[in-house]
Parts: C-alpha cells; structure tokens; sequence
C-alpha cells in the first residue's frame, strides 16, 4: 500500500485526539528516596506526535517557530499531499468518544523510574484510571479505539526485570496483564520505542500468547530539524562545497560535544587532555567527575607517598595529576560564543527573559560542526546491553558532513547501515564495532583518534573531500527522514491487523 494511501486512510477513516489532561503520581508518592516532584510526576502525559507533527504539513518545515523556515524535510510528495487534502479529524477526546469514527488516542509515555514499582505504578495510574471511562473501554474491546504510546526518548528493553520489588517482573509482564485483564485485542495498545535491538530482543522472550505491539525504529530522527539552538540559524541549503571552504579555515579537528553526564564521557576528555589533542578539539562538557576514571586505562588517582614509587610511575602518577588538576581547572567547557554567554540559574536552568530552561535540553549551537573535521560520539546509554540507540548525537554531525567515530553499542554501526546510511571506512577502522567489551571498544577507539588526529590537515580535509559521496548520501537520507513513514506505515498495519 502506498504511503499515501494510507495516510488518507489515517486521516478519512479515524479521529486523532489525546487525553484532556496528563495521568500523574498521586501527591505526596515517594521513590527511592525522596517524594516524586515536577516532571517526574508524570505517568502518560498529552500526546503530539501524530495529530501536531507527523500528519500536519507545517511540521515538516525547518526549525522550530521562531526561526522556521518555507524548506521542509522528509519527502516532498507526502509533504505536499498533507498540505493538499482535508484537515485531518483531530480535536477533544470528548468529540473523539462521540465520532462515529475510529480513535487513535495518542499519549507520551514516562517511565517512573525514579519509583521500586514502575511497571505497576504505570498500570495503575494510568491504564485503570482511564478503564474507568466504561465507553474507551468498551470500544477498545471492539477493535473502534487504540491507544498510541510515543516511549522515544530513550531506548528500553521491555524484557528486563530492572525492579524487583515490583509486581510485575517487566515492561512486557504489564502490558500483557492489561491486554488479558480487560479482554483487549493485542493491537489495541502500540507503543514506539527506540532500542533498535527490540524485534531481536522479542524472539527471545516467551511472550505466552499475547505479544504487546512495540514498533522499533529511529523514533528521535527528526530531533534536530526541530530542536535548534535559539541563536541558530538553520542552514538547510548548506552546500558541501561552502561546509568544506569552512573546514579549510576551521581551528579544530575533533569534536566532541553532549549535555548529559556519563563516566564515559569524562574518559574521552581524559585521553584528549592526556594526548594534548585538547588545543584541537572542539568540546562541550559540563561535569567531570575523575572517580569515573577506570584504572583499567591507567587512570588511577594514587594516594600514596610519590617518593615510594620508581621513577617511571611517579611520572605516571603527576602526569595523571596534572591532567585531573588542568580538567578540574577548565570546567564548564564550552564549545562555542553562544554558550559561553548562556546564564546558568538555579537547579541547573537557563535564565531567559521569561522563565528558564533546563541546560540538558537545550540543543548545541551548530556552529561547531563548521569549525571541526570529524566527531567524536558517544550515544545515549552506551553501558547498557542489549541496546542500540541512535539520536541526535549521531544525526546532527550527519547533516553537517561529519564522519562519526562511535563509542557506542555493538553492532551500531551495522544498525547505522541497515537503514541506509553509509559508514566512515575510508577514514576509520571499523572493525570496533564487533567488539563486546567497553575497554576494547575503548582502546580501538582511541587508536584511531590517534591516526586521524596525527594526520596533516589538509590530507585530512582532501581525504574527506575524495569521499564526499559518502557525506552528502548520508544527509541527503537523513533529510528524508524514512523513520516517520516506516513508523507510521507499521501503526497503520497494527491497527488494520495487518502487521500484528
């Protein structure tokens, strides 16, 4: 069936609409250690995705508002056809209920992780409390309402036992409770997840005859057409040949650039400190904590007396020093004049003029992708087994012509190509991504931060302009955004029992 095809039928045939307000935690519900506040409260809050951004034409244009653009992404037939045929069937769950149509309800799915009783928290507060509306109920058991839950934040592997003392050993467990408690059928429920080990995952699991529907992809992709820095200016046109005019005047070679913490990521700055690559790199990093330093790379913090040890240690052991000290000494490190003039508030928030924002989600300026070669990425949850994620820390050096060195997942790099995607074999070995162990991962990585950093500049600049091919496929696929139409392509298949 053609895409469409099926989003008229998505959009002739069924009435979108989420619920009037968000399911929340009971006041006063305390976690592991403290009373659960704020955002965090929120088990399945209102929905967006599909009625303001998949199916709605005006999504697709560049940028967030204040700086949006007339160019779109993803593929301009479609685009032109959502701009071209009726307004979809979307509005308040109180009209949705009263259609003669059928409702795809859809809703942002939180996992309350800061609780010992996740899975049945979420059942409770939001499930049983929305079965109490007898009519959802009773169309949800008549295959006339599906519930549609975005989970795209971060990858998950719903098999996993992560709480204990909850009543249900996983994710999985309490779906499948709520399908069987209230008689649902088993496509009445799809959630959207981004761990794109998922449908391997699941041939591994007993599912016991009733399998929750979870569609696997690259959820996130269209992140950074949309969460821009407020002082960017998005550049879609940006042709290869200006990007490598830039790097020609460009100051550094090696970016490496996050928000969150992860003790991987205080390694990565180590070993550019330890090897002086540091004066080359382009770096965003905020925290750093030396105890995350495994003494596995040799970097230890000895606490002893120096003057017991040889000659060669004690080198060892000031020059560690000596890196901790100039690290602790430079932190915040920021990667551009645009955070550098950014005002950090309390609780960690951007001081605007009206209100604030929280620093982990403010997007990185894209400035710095014109003032460096290559990046050097370290995804989302890279410590957990059985994931694969890739976000925007890979998609954005993508549109700007970045090769990519990961230190990431297994396999990420073999997920990376599965959809399309070329790899950087002509600059990197990649041979890393077959390997298991983080240590391994992180020796071969820095074995080719060594070679690619020790290059001449230039010969780097004409090696990457030789495989320019590679870099432009790669953003011009990425501008397609695939994973919309595949996404909605499976919960058009789930919701017609096509796909189940």
């Amino acid at each position: 069936m053609k895409y469409t095809h099926i989003l008229k039928d998505l959009i002739d045939n069924f009435y979108i609409t989420t619920y009037p307000k968000d399911f929340t935690l009971e006041s006063n519900t305390f976690g592991y250690d403290k009373v659960i506040e704020g955002d965090a409260q929120i088990v399945c809050g209102r929905g967006r995705v599909l009625k303001d951004e998949w199916l709605n034409p005006d999504f697709y244009k560049f940028g967030p508002n204040h700086i949006q653009t007339d160019k779109t992404f993803h593929r301009k037939d479609v685009v032109d056809f959502l701009k071209g045929y009726k307004r979809l069937n979307t509005g308040s769950f109180q009209n949705a209920i009263k259609s003669n149509k059928k409702v795809i309800m859809e809703m942002e799915m939180h996992g309350v992780s800061e609780h010992p009783n996740s899975y049945s928290l979420f059942r409770i507060n939001f499930f049983d409390k929305l079965f109490r509306n007898k009519e959802v109920l009773r169309k949800m058991q008549e295959g006339k309402f599906f519930i549609f839950l975005y989970f795209g934040w971060e990858a998950d592997d719903f098999r996993k036992d992560e709480k204990p003392a909850d009543k249900y050993r996983n994710w999985y467990e309490m779906f499948r409770s709520v399908l069987i408690d209230y008689k649902l059928p088993t496509n009445s429920v799809i959630i959207a997840q981004s761990n794109l080990l998922g449908y391997e995952n699941e041939k591994k699991y007993d599912f016991k005859g009733v399998k929750p529907n979870v569609i696997f992809d690259n959820v996130t992709e269209f992140q950074p057409f949309k969460s821009v820095a407020r002082n960017d200016k998005l550049n879609i046109d940006y042709p290869i040949e200006e990007h490598f005019k830039n790097l020609r005047k460009s100051k550094h070679t090696l970016l490496r650039v996050h928000r969150t913490w992860h003790p991987y990521r205080d390694n990565m700055l180590y070993y550019l400190y330890k090897k002086n690559y540091i004066k080359d790199s382009l770096v965003q990093h905020r925290v750093f904590e030396k105890e995350g330093i495994p003494e596995a790379h040799n970097f230890f913090d000895y606490r002893g007396r120096v003057e017991d040890l040889s000659e060669k240690s004690k080198d060892v052991v000031l020059t560690h020093h000596n890196i901790i000290k100039q690290i602790s000494k430079d932190i915040p490190i920021k990667s551009s004049e645009y955070e550098k003039s950014l005002v950090i508030g309390s609780n960690d928030h951007i001081v605007y003029n009206k209100g604030e924002h929280h620093i982990s989600n403010e997007p990185i300026d894209n400035s710095v992708y014109e003032d460096s070669l290559f990046s050097w990425v370290n995804p989302s949850l890279p410590d957990k087994k059985n994931y694969i994620f890739i976000n925007q820390s890979t998609f954005s050096p993508v549109l700007h012509y970045h090769p990519i060195l990961w230190f990431g997942h297994t396999h990420l790099i073999k997920h990376f190509k599965k959809y399309g995607y070329k790899s950087f074999d002509w600059l990197f070995d990649e041979s890393y991504d077959e390997l298991t162990s983080d240590l391994d991962k992180f020796k071969a990585n820095a074995k080719q931060i060594d070679k690619v950093m020790n290059m001449d500049k230039d010969y780097l600049i004409d090696l990457m302009w030789d495989n320019r091919d590679t870099l432009q496929h790669n953003r011009d696929l990425f501008i397609e955004c695939k994973s919309i139409e595949r996404i909605i392509t499976k919960l058009h298949g789930i919701i017609n029992e096509t796909t189940i």
